[in-house]
């Protein structure tokens, strides 16, 4: 149980992000117009995507409320994501926007295809097209096409990533 939280926290952690060293070329000395880099760099994310799990542990338990914990094998071995623009739910629906701005909508929706079961199959973004939120989890995935994330539910509790290659 342990070395599954130690897992989490370390899949999940900045620290573990900043190892990845991932630069932004937006924010490179010489760049004139960072807004618009910003936008061209959210218009590439938009299309579809095949991806797969490289690693899932997860916490979960049955009907009669045993827990079990550990590594845990997907039944897909593929499956498709799609993200688009959609400005149809209000950004405190999401739990990530300060009630006040109610004027807020969603820029982006991420779409998966079959349900992935290991995170919610519709997801929504004010802010990126790389970054998602549903009520139980977040979604993220890079220019380079990484996915990683997490998912909750009452009987079970997810930490993912995979791969992610752009296909349109």
């Amino acid at each position: 149980m342990r070395i599954l939280l130690l897992f989490f926290c370390i899949l999940l952690s900045p620290t573990a992000s900043a190892e990845l060293k991932i630069e932004n070329p937006c924010m490179q000395p010489g760049v004139k117009d960072i807004m618009a880099c910003f936008q061209r760099q959210e218009e590439a994310m938009l299309g579809k995507y095949l991806c797969t799990y490289t690693n899932i542990v997860g916490i979960q338990r049955d009907v009669s409320g045993a827990v079990s914990a550990g590594r845990v094998r997907s039944p897909l071995d593929k499956f498709f994501i799609e993200i688009a623009r959609d400005n149809t739910l209000p950004c405190v629906a999401m739990g990530n926007s300060i009630p006040s701005d109610l004027e807020c909508k969603t820029k982006y929706k991420l779409t998966a295809n079959p349900d992935t079961q290991v995170f919610d199959s519709r997801q929504y973004s004010a802010n990126s097209s790389g970054v998602f939120l549903s009520g139980s989890g977040k979604v993220m995935i890079g220019s380079a096409g990484r996915l990683w994330g997490y998912h909750m539910s009452s009987d079970s509790s997810y930490a993912f990533e995979g791969q992610c290659e752009k296909i349109n």
